[in-house]
């Protein structure tokens, strides 16, 4: 989906180029159903399973990738902006402190 969702977007001005990537997709996605459900499979059973056994493995991991690395992106931004958040109110406070010294000077 993302690759199909990126693709689309690159190509959308040219519909001859979009129907192509998508006639691509479309076959691939048939090689794969042929190759992996046993139900369609033109290979023997043991192979069909061996093919959808590594298809879904590969799909788990990505998956997994997929989750791992919104979880960090999510903590990680919610930590920079806690640090920012952090520096503006520390650089409101050094800067109200700078203009009490200043106005208890009087003035010069």
């Amino acid at each position: 989906m993302l690759i199909g969702s990126g693709l689309g977007f690159l190509i959308s001005g040219w519909e001859a180029a979009v129907f192509i990537c998508s006639s691509l997709a479309m076959a691939s996605a048939l090689l794969i159903a042929l190759l992996t459900l046993p139900e369609l499979a033109l290979v023997p059973k043991h192979y069909s399973r061996l093919y959808s056994r590594i298809l879904y493995n590969s799909s788990l991991a990505g998956y997994g990738l997929i989750v791992f690395t919104a979880e960090k992106t999510a903590k990680t931004s919610l930590k920079m902006t806690a640090l920012l958040i952090s520096l503006g109110i520390l650089y409101l406070i050094y800067r109200t402190i700078y203009y009490i010294i200043i106005l208890s000077r009087g003035g010069g």
